[in-house]
Order: structure tokens, then sequence, then C-alpha cells
């Protein structure tokens, strides 16, 4: 038992100079960002048009127009909003990639224990492609080539 309480109060007594200085403003973690209200507002905002369609610099003037900001603050809202959603699609595209494989994968069973060899062929084929077995890489070394050498015969004779 003692030896825990020395070992809390050692840890306990060790002081972090970032956050022991009250002047340092590297409290936070420097890998998340966090923005204030309006700044979200303005980023909600860009997010909605940009799901609505419109050009950039279309948007950007919508942006200046509502919140009354200058260009430089309209692109960095712009380019947050577009990297969202950037993220959000490849999330949702990967989630939709494993359920279509899902829902293959067992359509390829029930066709088999129905004798559909021609769907199971299709299916399979389907489920290749999502993989990468056809590829323009994959179908590059698959092509054949003929390769043509001709003697010289003059020289024999």
């Amino acid at each position: 038992m003692a030896i825990l309480q020395e070992t809390s109060v050692a840890v306990s007594s060790i002081q972090d100079p970032i956050l022991s200085d009250s002047t340092s403003s590297q409290c936070e973690m420097p890998t998340r960002i966090e923005y204030d209200a309006e700044q979200e507002k303005r980023i909600a905002f860009c997010y909605i048009s940009i799901t609505e369609g419109g050009t950039r610099h279309c948007i950007e003037q919508r942006i200046r127009a509502e919140f009354s900001v200058s260009q430089s603050t309209a692109k960095l809202d712009y380019d947050i909003a577009i990297q969202r959603l950037r993220d959000e699609q490849s999330d949702t595209r990967q989630q939709l990639i494993e359920q279509l494989q899902a829902i293959r994968l067992t359509a390829i069973r029930k066709a088999m224990k129905r004798g559909q060899l021609q769907t199971v062929s299709i299916l399979c084929k389907d489920l290749g492609a999502v993989l990468g077995e056809c590829s323009v890489e994959q179908l590059s070394l698959s092509v054949p080539s003929l390769h043509i050498v001709v003697e010289n015969q003059t020289a024999s004779q």
C-alpha cells in the first residue's frame, strides 16, 4: 500500500510545461480542429450549397453575400465543406460496396442451389470486377501476344 501511495505522489508531482504555463495557448490537441459557431454556420451553409449544385466561385459568392466575409474566408470554408463531403462520400461508398458484395454472395448461393449457372457466372464476373479482377491492369496482363520470327533463308542456301 505504501508503494502505491508513493507512486501516485510521484506521478502527481510531474508537471507538464505546456499545461502549467498560463500564458501558453497550446492546451488543445493539435489533431483536433475546433471552429467557432459562426464558422460552423458558414461551413454548413456551404455544404448545403455544394449539394444543391453550383460552381466553386458561385458558392463562395453566396457565402460572402450571406455572411459578409472576405474572399479568403469563403475559400477556406468551401475547402472545409468539400473535404467533409469527400470524407462522407468515401465512407458511404465503402459501406455500399460491402452491402452489394453481401447481396451478390447470397444471390450466388441461391442460384447455385437452383442450378442457374448462367446467373452464377454473371454474378461471379460482377464480384470479380469489384475486387479488381477485371481491371485494366489485369486485362493487359492476360492479353495474348503473337510473336513472328522470320529467319533469313537466303543465307543458308
